[in-house]
């Protein structure tokens, strides 16, 4: 691997961290419902629509997922170095999609369990769900194999037509 590329990849790891932290301390700091009301009010404001889509739960945790699925794969990657030593951003958009698919799973699991699981979130809570599913995606991108398991045992799970 060539010392550029490693500075490169040093460079993204550490926007990765600093992104996932502060979006983790918006989601917990921040109540979202200021700005999720004030859209309700008329107030059509731009900075509204990303500020409730930042801080609302929902939306925040899937942030972080695919944050921390970028994250495992660049782990992977420092890791296991490509043999060439390059730098595919495909990897990290692979990433991207893993968290996002685990978010989407995740959610729809917590409709199937609770009728609305996001009405009122305390940061306790939060911090649990956001933690725990940044965790799972995280590891799954820095073994690959853990979401391919995952993916198998999930399909395995489904009722296929007859």
């Amino acid at each position: 691997m060539k010392p550029k590329d490693r500075w490169v990849i040093g460079i993204i790891v550490f926007a990765v961290v600093i992104i996932w932290f502060f979006l983790f301390g918006i989601g917990m700091l921040i109540d979202s419902s200021i700005y999720r009301n004030a859209m309700k009010n008329g107030i059509s404001d731009f900075s509204y629509f990303i500020s409730a889509i930042i801080t609302w739960t929902p939306t925040n945790v899937g942030l972080l997922c695919i944050i921390s699925g970028i994250a495992g794969r660049l782990g992977n990657m420092i890791i296991n170095l490509p043999k060439n030593g390059e730098f595919k951003t495909s990897t990290l958009l692979y990433g991207s999609l893993t968290g996002l698919i685990i978010f989407i799973m995740f959610v729809s699991v917590l409709f199937l369990a609770v009728d609305d699981p996001f009405g009122s979130t305390s940061p306790a809570n939060y911090t649990k769900l956001a933690s725990t599913i940044s965790l799972i995606t995280f590891i799954c991108e820095y073994n690959p194999t853990v979401f391919e398991k995952l993916m198998l045992r999930v399909g395995s799970n489904v009722a296929k037509p007859e």
